[in-house]
C-alpha cells in the first residue's frame, strides 16, 4: 500500500520539488485536494496514515475523481483486506459506544486537534 503512495502525482511532486520551492509546492497540492492534512504532506507515510484515519472514520466511501486525497482513500478500499481491518475497528467503537459517522471537515478538524496535542 504504501508504495502505492509513494507513486502517487502529489508524492512525486513534492520527491522532485527543489528545497526553496517544496514548502509552496505543499501548499499548492494541499489547496488542490492532494493531502486531507498539512501534515500528510510531510511524507508518503504519513499521507497514508492520515488517509487511512478518513478510511476508518467516514462513513461511505467517497466519490472518486474529485480529489487526489479522496482517491487515496479508494485505495484502501481496493484491498479486501483493510477493508476488513476497517469494519473490525469501526465494530470495536462500536463496541465503546463510540459511532464513526464523521464528515471529511470534522476528521480534518479531529486531526489538526490531534497534530498540536500536548498533553504537558
Amino acid at each position: 500500500m504504501l508504495n502505492e503512495f509513494k507513486d502517487l502525482p502529489s508524492n512525486k511532486a513534492i520527491r522532485g520539488c527543489p528545497k526553496d520551492k517544496l514548502s509552496q509546492t505543499k501548499k499548492n497540492l494541499l489547496k488542490k485536494g492532494a493531502f486531507f492534512t498539512k501534515y500528510a504532506s510531510t511524507n508518503p507515510l504519513e499521507d497514508s496514515a492520515e488517509t487511512f484515519v478518513y478510511f476508518v472514520l467516514a462513513n461511505a466511501p467517497p466519490k472518486p475523481g474529485v480529489s487526489e486525497a479522496n482517491d487515496k482513500v479508494l485505495l484502501f478500499y481496493k484491498d479486501k483486506k483493510m477493508v476488513k481491518i476497517r469494519q473490525s475497528i469501526r465494530n470495536n467503537f462500536k463496541r465503546l459506544g463510540i459511532y464513526p459517522n464523521m464528515t471529511a471537515d470534522e476528521i480534518k478538524k479531529l486531526l489538526t486537534r490531534l497534530q498540536t496535542y500536548n498533553p504537558n
